[in-house]
């Protein structure tokens, strides 16, 4: 078996708009979702939360805005949380590390 990597690269459109914010530390980060058309389903899309960090955010910030197509490059994580409620919840999440705008077509 060869070499195996984790690298994601997705075209699709944002769900919401979304906004840098900063963390205590000084990071800025930022949570987005994308809509991709579904490889298999003709009629369906898969939805994609995407986090970006420190340099990508600054390349991002001000065109994550619903609607906008965006090409992503980076890595698959697993993110573990815990809700309002106290309860365990659990995602698969692309963490960006390359984005621009997509051009259609």
């Amino acid at each position: 078996m060869g070499k195996v990597t984790n690298e994601v690269r997705l075209v699709g459109t944002v769900k919401r708009d979304s906004e840098a914010t900063e963390l205590r530390n000084g990071v800025r980060v930022m949570d987005f979702c994308l809509v991709v058309p579904d490889a298999v389903y003709d009629h369906a899309s898969v939805y994609v939360d995407c986090f970006a960090a420190t340099d990508c955010v600054n390349q991002l910030d001000g065109f994550v805005t619903e609607g906008e197509a965006l090409e992503v490059e980076g890595h698959l994580t697993f993110r573990t949380m815990t809700d309002h409620k106290g309860r365990k919840k659990s995602a698969m999440v692309v963490y960006v590390d390359n984005a621009t705008e997509a051009y259609e077509e």
